[in-house]
């Protein structure tokens, strides 16, 4: 589909844009919670993974259990990311092969790596761009005039 990938609901709801006439409607909705960890992500994914759904959990209603696969995905790719980046940091971003200094094909994992993390953030709205979109609702009896109330009223 041509254009910017829809956001979840739960972002639009959070963001106050969410309107009804644009949505689906009968909208699918899965198990809201933490999925498990996959097995297949080494310690510094699960580190990630760990972090990630620490932080995404606080949101009510966007992280589901259908989203391990993306997450697992994305903690993958900050992994590689950081690997390939201490690799550069011990090792510099060149090498020389036959006569010529050549860039590392660590650069080009890395920066791919990158692509990956930033594409898969901007799905759950952890980018910068995505996040600057996105501002809580005040919880309920917590509005201004709420507030005022309790103070002149109590």
């Amino acid at each position: 589909m041509p254009g910017p990938p829809r956001k979840p609901r739960a972002l639009k709801l959070i963001e106050g844009t969410d309107r009804k006439d644009r949505g689906a409607a009968n909208p699918v909705s899965y198990t809201e919670g933490i999925p498990p960890c996959p097995d297949h992500l080494g310690p510094d994914g699960r580190a990630e993974w760990k972090r990630i759904t620490a932080e995404l959990s606080k949101v009510p209603g966007l992280l589901q259990r259908v989203d391990r696969a993306t997450l697992a995905a994305y903690c993958s790719a900050v992994a590689l990311f950081e690997h390939c980046d201490k690799l550069i940091q011990e090792r510099g971003l060149t090498y020389v092969g036959g006569n010529l200094e050549r860039v590392r094909p660590e650069c080009k994992i890395r920066n791919e790596a990158f692509q990956q993390m930033r594409a898969m953030a901007a799905e759950f709205g952890f980018t910068p761009a995505s996040r600057s979109r996105v501002s809580i609702p005040p919880a309920k009896g917590d509005s201004e005039t709420d507030m005022l109330a309790k103070k002149y009223l109590a």
